[in-house]
């Protein structure tokens, strides 16, 4: 029976996007077809399929996505949902008790808003200020649950797995130059390091929409990609939507009233979080 021996936990807005395009490339790592398959949270819950149809609900279905490996070292899945869920840490020890586990963390100010970017690029908000949008759902933003507590959730998975499984990143030094960290990835993943991935391409990222006309043909049904896809070879299609999407908004820095709201949120959370990763996180507090 063929299981994941590593998985992406998260976070969302984190960069996991480009970090799984990366390891992708690499000849002895295998990436699930499925991104986000939440099988360690939705295990036989039917329902879950309704909401997202992509979802993994039973065993057998889940060893299907693995169906494809063939000789691999290191085999992978990803779900950042697995993140923040209390009952994730847990029903992963059940089944690959032995499993690695990656995180790649961003400031928690900086990923609320790059969230809350991507679903308006999407239309699938508002355009608003983003410290009245803060404002009006500070009890979200509080709760526990929220993705934004590193700490609380990452101590969950130090209470249920060896220090030695885990490896998190920071967002920052990856963008910064994502090289030396998917080096330190591979060794992590017992795959070989010196392979080189091409880390030019920054994946899914999210701004506020500046060219509304276009936007609008982007996101609504398909009218865009469809044509795009008839008119152009598969990759030559797909990377000319890409190019078209993101001319059709532009990036606004995060509201400074919205950053010292989060951090005040968040700040005793991160100075716990610097004991956990032995990192200084100060940064993240100014």
């Amino acid at each position: 029976m063929i299981l994941p021996n590593f998985l992406i936990i998260g976070v969302k807005k984190g960069g996991t996007t480009s970090l799984i395009k990366y390891l992708d490339q690499h000849p002895d790592i295998f990436m699930a077809p499925v991104r986000s398959s939440r099988f360690f949270i939705s295990e036989g819950d039917e329902k879950a399929k309704e909401v997202r149809p992509h979802v993994v609900t039973t065993l057998g279905e889940y060893k299907g996505l693995f169906r494809d490996v063939s000789g691999e070292r290191a085999i992978g899945e990803n779900s950042n949902a697995y993140f923040n869920h209390p009952g994730a840490p847990g029903s992963i020890r059940r089944y690959v008790p032995n499993v690695k586990l990656v995180a790649l963390l961003r400031n928690p100010a900086e990923r609320a808003y790059s969230s809350y970017t991507m679903h308006v690029s999407r239309g699938q908000k508002p355009v608003d200020d983003f410290s009245s949008v803060v404002k009006r759902n500070i009890e979200t933003y509080k709760n526990p649950g929220n993705v934004g507590f590193y700490y609380r959730h990452l101590r969950n998975y130090y209470d249920h797995f060896d220090p030695s499984r885990i490896k998190v990143y920071l967002f920052e030094d990856f963008i910064k130059d994502p090289r030396p960290v998917m080096k330190d990835l591979f060794a992590f993943l017992g795959v070989n390091k010196d392979f080189i991935p091409n880390t030019l391409k920054k994946y899914n990222p999210s701004g506020i929409p500046d060219k509304m006309l276009l936007h609008k043909l982007l996101t609504s049904p398909n009218i865009v990609k469809t044509a795009v896809k008839k008119l152009f070879p598969r990759e030559a299609g797909l990377f000319l939507y890409d190019k078209l999407f993101h001319k059709s908004y532009k990036k606004i820095p995060l509201p400074e009233e919205a950053r010292k709201i989060l951090t005040g949120i968040y700040r005793e959370d991160i100075l716990k979080l610097q004991g956990l990763l032995g990192r200084d996180l100060s940064s993240w507090l100014s």
